[in-house]
């Protein structure tokens, strides 16, 4: 009995390592707790929680009610005031269509609309109530750019039933390069349809800097309730701030450098970004007050070089989120810029060398095999060279392993 008793104790530590090991980033803990709702309101008595309000909406009755006439494709929005860069972010609307559904663009779309003027990358999902009792359910993004291109959308497969008055429930959730849709008739009871698209960082970009959105894509509205909900950890060891250098060029999501330290460390939250500039990452900045991981790797720099931002904004912005996590208990450990082909980034370079500690990728990102195609993100060896150097600075504690680890698999890395 002793022998056995001995056993069950030694291998709790082992349960640990390997609930570590599969979650990943964003992984689970038993002593870290998820932010959760941020926003849950089922009666208005004004529009003060939105920043952005085209759709001629008002507080009335408890509810919020929209007077947009006529299609609007994604013209007509309602923004929330938040602003989110997390890679696990919930939306979950209760509205009602009060208009007679005709051959227009009748219907409403909710999601994510990015704010980051020189690179837009949204996501919205479209509930096209077009034809009486026939609603489709469509996907549209933006490729860093204002025009809305459909990704998905088989009317064949994708039909929720609805009438006039109808109450209609949608459910809008990012899971890193996930994007989980979700729609129900809560009036009749149908069945919800429910699907998931999944992007892969050669292609489509995933969002970056975004207001959680609701458009009225051409009649009028009558939303009942509106949740956001935000499921990452609460003192996570390390929060990776970032730009697309921590998001794209991979072949895929598990082999950027985010995910791959997420197979070393128990608890890594990431919020990142394709073109976000140093002023995006100051805007999601009570996001990781929220948070409030032990250490924050931030990444970036290149995109304010890229748009031709002001030395002295980038060198501002950069210190002000330094400030910012040093007045919260966050260590703040800047990564520098990396190689680029065509981009000279010497000069931010010497700004994040002028902060201790930091780490130096820039002589990895000149070795050959490190860039993806474009010449300037990282693809998958960069992306290991890059997670191994940060490791290997023991500037995060406590690690899981000691040798990279192929993301769903036992085997470990080539060492490049």
């Amino acid at each position: 009995m002793k022998r056995i008793f001995l056993l069950l104790l030694t291998a709790l530590p082992m349960i640990a390592f390997c609930q570590g090991l599969v979650t990943g980033t964003g992984g689970t803990s038993s002593t870290l707790g998820y932010l959760g709702a941020v926003y849950n309101k089922s009666n208005w008595t004004s529009m003060a929680d939105f920043a952005v309000n085209n759709v001629g909406g008002s507080a009335s009755g408890g509810h919020i009610v929209t007077t947009t006439s006529g299609a609007g494709t994604f013209s007509n929005q309602l923004q929330m005031t938040d602003t989110t860069r997390l890679y696990h972010v919930k939306l979950v609307l209760a509205v009602h269509m009060t208009t007679t559904e005709s051959a227009s663009t009748y219907g409403v779309s909710l999601g994510l609309f990015g704010v980051n003027s020189y690179s837009q990358c949204s996501f919205a999902m479209f509930y096209n109530m077009s034809t009486s009792n026939n609603g489709h359910i469509q996907f549209f993004n933006q490729n860093q750019s204002t025009t809305w291109t459909q990704q998905w959308g088989p009317t064949a497969t994708s039909t929720v039933t609805n009438s006039t008055n109808d109450k209609i429930i949608m459910t809008f959730e990012r899971v890193s390069n996930l994007m989980h849709f979700v729609v129900y008739n809560a009036t009749t009871n149908s069945a919800p349809f429910d699907t998931t698209f999944s992007i892969t960082p050669q292609g489509i970009p995933m969002p970056n800097t975004c207001v959680p959105t609701i458009w009225a894509n051409g009649g009028n509205l009558q939303i009942d309730s509106l949740v956001e909900i935000k499921n990452e950890q609460v003192g996570a060891m390390c929060a990776i701030v970032g730009d697309s250098k921590a998001d794209y060029g991979a072949s895929n999501v598990q082999n950027t450098f985010p995910y791959i330290l997420g197979y070393n460390y128990p608890s890594i939250v990431v919020q990142s970004g394709l073109g976000d500039l140093t002023g995006n990452y100051l805007s999601g900045w009570p996001e990781i007050k929220a948070l409030k991981p032990k250490i924050v790797i931030y990444e970036g720099g290149s995109n304010d070089l890229r748009f031709s931002v002001s030395s002295l904004v980038t060198v501002a912005n950069v210190k002000a989120f330094h400030d910012s996590c040093v007045a919260y208990g966050i260590q703040f450990i800047p990564v520098s810029p990396m190689y680029e082909v065509t981009l000279d980034v010497s000069s931010q370079i010497s700004l994040f060398a002028s902060y201790s500690p930091n780490i130096y990728v820039w002589d990895l990102s000149k070795m050959p095999g490190f860039l993806y195609t474009d010449n300037i993100h990282p693809g998958d060896i960069g992306m290991v060279r890059i997670a191994r150097r940060i490791r290997e600075s023991n500037l995060l504690q406590y690690p899981n392993m000691n040798f990279e680890c192929v993301p769903n698999s036992n085997t470990p890395y080539t060492k490049y």
